[in-house]
């Protein structure tokens, strides 16, 4: 699934209250969001794959940081990935360090929660991509290669 999650800060704005872009997109989104993983859930899906622009944030929401315009987003997607069986890959970019990781914390033990893997792509200065091979065979059910380009 898609979702429509723009950099830096969801376009929160710079003010402590969030704009009006953010407050007409932003529900709706999260509402997607929740769709996605309902119809996951109901058609019994191994997995589900997420892919948006922006870096949400994760060391930042570990950390409690309140003016984070991603912190909805971060709430319902700790909540469902918890609620989902299956493997929940997020894919994003905005900041352009890539990394494979699993940044997303159980909210009691602060332990990484084992179903959910984030893939940030390349990015200006060091370009690439990263195959992402679906293996039913595995249990994480997603594996990855990732594939820098050669520097002059």
């Amino acid at each position: 699934m898609s979702l429509n999650v723009p950099g830096p800060n969801n376009n929160f704005g710079l003010s402590k209250e969030p704009g009006d872009e953010y407050r007409s997109r932003n529900p709706l989104m999260i509402e997607w969001l929740k769709q996605g993983f309902a119809q996951a859930r109901r058609e019994k899906s191994a997995g589900i794959v997420i892919v948006m622009q922006g870096n949400p944030g994760f060391k930042h929401f570990a950390a409690g940081f309140l003016h984070n315009g991603y912190r909805e987003l971060l709430d319902v997607l700790r909540s469902e990935t918890l609620a989902f069986p299956g493997q929940v890959l997020i894919l994003h970019g905005d900041t352009h360090w890539h990394r494979i990781d699993h940044p997303l914390r159980h909210p009691d033990t602060k332990e990484p929660i084992a179903n959910f893997t984030r893939i940030e792509s390349f990015g200006y200065p060091v370009m690439g991509w990263v195959k992402v091979i679906i293996d039913s065979e595995s249990p994480t059910l997603f594996r990855f290669e990732a594939r820098p380009y050669k520097t002059n």
